[in-house]
C-alpha cells in the first residue's frame, strides 16, 4: 500500500467513527482531509454535500451536490441526490436577501 492509500483508509475509518457517534462536524473534517488527499473522490464530494445539508450550511451543500451530479456518471436510481438539490434550491431561493446600509 502507498502512503496515500494508508492515509485514505485511516481517514475513512475516522469518518465512520464520527458518523457512528452522530458527529457530523467531525465527519466533515475527516471528509475535508480526505478530499485534500484524494480530490477526485466523488463519493466524498457527495457525502460532504449531504453532511453540510445536515449542518444547515445550505449554500455550500448545494455547491457540493451540484458538483457531484455534474461529474458523476452514475445514475441516481433513488433520485435522492436530485431531491436534496431541489430542496436546497428552494431553501436558498427563499432566503431573504441581505441588505447593507452604507453610512
Amino acid at each position: 500500500m502507498t502512503k496515500r492509500q494508508i492515509l485514505s483508509r485511516v481517514l475513512a475509518n475516522l469518518k465512520g467513527c464520527y458518523l457512528r457517534r452522530r458527529d457530523p462536524a467531525g465527519a466533515l473534517r475527516a471528509i475535508d482531509y480526505q478530499l485534500a488527499v484524494t480530490p477526485w473522490s466523488l463519493d466524498e464530494v457527495r457525502d460532504r454535500g449531504l453532511i453540510l445539508y445536515q449542518l444547515r450550511r445550505y449554500d455550500e451543500s448545494l455547491q457540493a451536490l451540484r458538483s457531484y451530479r455534474e461529474h458523476t456518471r452514475d445514475s441516481d436510481p433513488t433520485g435522492r441526490i436530485d431531491e436534496v438539490i431541489r430542496r436546497l434550491e428552494r431553501l436558498t431561493d427563499e432566503k431573504p436577501s441581505e441588505s447593507f446600509d452604507l453610512p
